[in-house]
């Protein structure tokens, strides 16, 4: 195990502090999709974010946000629930990216799920970013004007924070967009003993998972936000609302500002249980 050696980590506080980060990490499900670490060092948090870009065992890319003032790293470990709201977004500003008249030999566009964005004292990795690259000058001139979070585990404070402070680092940025999904039933992921894990481990003498096809005939086929999926008597997500607010910069401002409410910069919807494909917008 790497944390072996005293050159790389000297403080044994942070060394245990990297230990419980590595524990999270590696657990086959996460009661929590966001967690909090205080107390790892920088050389600590460069270790974690090394071995999560190295180790076979983290089967999910997880996304770490540093402070570097206040040692606080925190993790949060996406799903396919909490990256879907950006999905058909990414594909559809990638498409029109062809048919923009730009000088491919001057820059270079780019979407990403997994862009490490540097803030003043914090590293964040945002949901959806859109950079533009100047080609000669690669690295060095990279602008963002667009930003997006979806948040499932953060409160809104929170998220609308981590927004406005990506935009205080990259005022350049045109158009930001905040998805928070509110559960009806607080994600919990089945016990190791449950009837649940044992019918997805083929039962207690088989470690392996089931076949796709038999996985698919215990999954439920849910309609709307009313319906919970379920698979093998076990809520997976119980989706109560998804919340949409999209920011974009006009003319004359110096950034986007996520506290204005003008509909000329601003639009905000909701798709909740009461309408079982709606959109109201507001």
């Amino acid at each position: 195990m790497f944390f072996a050696s005293p050159s790389i980590l000297t403080s044994l506080p942070q060394i245990e502090a990297a230990r419980e980060v590595l524990k999270y990490l590696i657990l086959p499900s996460h009661s929590q999709s966001l967690m909090e670490f205080p107390g790892i060092g920088l050389r600590e948090f460069k270790l974690i974010e090394h071995a999560v870009g190295e180790m076979g065992r983290i089967s999910r890319k997880p996304r770490l946000s540093y402070d570097y003032n206040k040692h606080l790293l925190i993790v949060d470990m996406p799903s396919i629930l909490h990256e879907r709201f950006f999905d058909h977004l990414k594909d559809t500003m990638a498409a029109y990216f062809l048919f923009l008249p730009y000088d491919c030999e001057l820059v270079s566009p780019f979407l990403s799920m997994n862009y490490p964005l540097k803030l003043r004292d914090q590293l964040v990795m945002p949901d959806l970013t859109m950079t533009i690259t100047a080609v000669e000058n690669t690295p060095k001139v990279v602008l963002i004007p667009c930003i997006g979070e979806c948040a499932m585990s953060e409160d809104r404070a929170h998220v609308f924070t981590k927004v406005e402070d990506e935009i205080i680092a990259h005022p350049e940025a045109v158009l930001a967009i905040i998805v928070i999904i509110h559960e009806a039933i607080n994600y919990q992921g089945p016990k190791d003993i449950s009837t649940t894990s044992i019918s997805l481990h083929n039962g207690h003498d088989n470690p392996e998972p089931l076949p796709l096809a038999n996985f698919l005939n215990l999954c439920s086929m849910p309609r709307g936000f009313n319906q919970p999926i379920r698979i093998t008597d076990h809520d997976w997500a119980h989706l109560a609302s998804v919340e949409y607010f999209v920011w974009v910069k006009g003319d004359n401002q110096a950034q986007i500002d996520v506290h204005n409410t003008n509909p000329q910069f601003m639009a905000h919807g909701i798709s909740h249980r009461d309408h079982h494909c709606g959109f109201e917008s507001n």
